[in-house]
């Protein structure tokens, strides 16, 4: 039993060496197809050679190729894909789509033969990355013209686009051109006068332009949280073409216009006329302009209040109230949050009007009571 045993291993130290001899010649492993022949191996330089037609050509032994190829993957129209001696990743995916030695990708396509770049699914996503690691001053840089020297877009780390902007400081930041909303702008300088009030050529200085057909009014709305209606809005002009008008409310219904802009001056826009009632209050809605106030019969305001309750928000809201009614007087009860001249209620006749201010904790008598005839 030991002599068997001692010829076995000396056959197994035997068989060693002539594994050992013969490895500088050999592969190391190859796997086989086959019918198909050689499908990949390991030579003894360490390199893959892998294929799927088993040619030499494809399997990376090509005799005209003086530096053989680590890695080379092949399909029936050569080789799809390398990684040379050089350690260089060598990809050609068919028409349209080339990686050449000095690893630039290269994409072209044509209307017969689109190009896609991402998924074909509605749930697909695409994503760019600058970097994979934790980058706080990386960005992405689209590059155009002079062979790739002009930058017009920039998408930094933290979120902001920069067109002409190399260091955007906000989420768009332009510079040197104006910023169009609109399709139908055409520059010409004819369109603006010489005092600046946009620019005299195209181009010279930052400016915002809102430009629609001539049929939609272009404006800035501000809206806070959910409301549903701006609080705020600039707007051109509805019915004239030489102005704007400003609009203002609360959030909750279509705002009021208040302001009327035109090429002929600015124009504080009076409130819908309020029907009076015995002890109504009079609205103050019409700061800087007219409150038209009207009765059904003679009566007389609010004893407490002859106009909305003053408070800070009133100070300095300076109105002109008119009775535009033709035929019933309205009084306006003097108390103390109302003070008068002669220190007595008011009789505002038809077709009269006073002048009323606030100083935020009473309203008081502005002008005196004068009738239009």
């Amino acid at each position: 039993m030991r002599r068997y045993r001692w010829i076995t291993l000396v056959s197994l130290l035997a068989l060693a060496g002539l594994l050992t001899a013969q490895v500088a010649t050999f592969p190391r492993w190859r796997l086989g197809g086959g019918l198909s022949g050689q499908l990949a191996e390991v030579d003894s330089s360490g390199n893959l050679l892998v294929t799927t037609s088993g040619t030499a050509a494809a399997q990376g032994t090509d005799p005209s190729v003086s530096t053989f190829a680590r890695v080379r993957l092949a399909g029936a129209s050569g080789t799809l894909a390398e990684v040379d001696s050089s350690g260089r990743l060598l990809v050609s995916l068919g028409s349209g789509v080339t990686i050449p030695a000095d690893g630039q990708m290269s994409l072209s396509t044509s209307l017969t033969t689109p190009l896609l770049i991402g998924g074909t699914t509605a749930s697909s996503t695409l994503t760019l990355k600058s970097t994979t690691g934790v980058g706080t001053t990386d960005a992405m840089s689209f590059v155009t013209g002079n062979n790739g020297n002009v930058e017009p877009l920039r998408l930094t780390s933290a979120g902001f686009v920069g067109m002409r902007v190399s260091a955007p400081q906000g989420q768009l930041h332009t510079a040197g051109y104006p910023v169009i909303f609109g399709s139908t702008f055409t520059d010409a300088t004819a369109k603006f006068n010489s005092q600046g009030v946009a620019w005299s050529t195209f181009g010279s200085g930052n400016s915002l332009i809102f430009n629609d057909s001539s049929t939609v009014r272009p404006e800035i709305a501000w809206i806070r949280g959910s409301r549903t209606y701006p609080e705020f809005a600039i707007r051109q002009h509805t019915t004239n073409d030489t102005g704007g008008e400003i609009y203002a409310g609360g959030g909750t219904a279509a705002p009021t216009k208040i302001v009327d802009i035109r090429a002929t001056g600015m124009y504080v826009v009076p409130p819908t006329t309020q029907t009076i009632a015995a002890t109504n209050t009079i609205t103050a809605d019409a700061c800087s302009g007219l409150k038209a106030i009207t009765a059904a019969g003679a009566v007389t305001t609010n004893t407490t209040d002859t106009f909305t309750a003053p408070a800070a928000a009133n100070t300095g809201c300076m109105m002109l109230v008119c009775n535009v009614g033709t035929t019933n007087t309205i009084t306006l009860d003097k108390n103390s949050h109302f003070f008068t001249v002669a220190g007595a209620d008011v009789l505002l006749l038809a077709n009269s009007c006073i002048g009323v201010v606030s100083d935020g904790t009473q309203w008081r008598q502005h002008t005196a009571v004068f009738t239009a005839t």
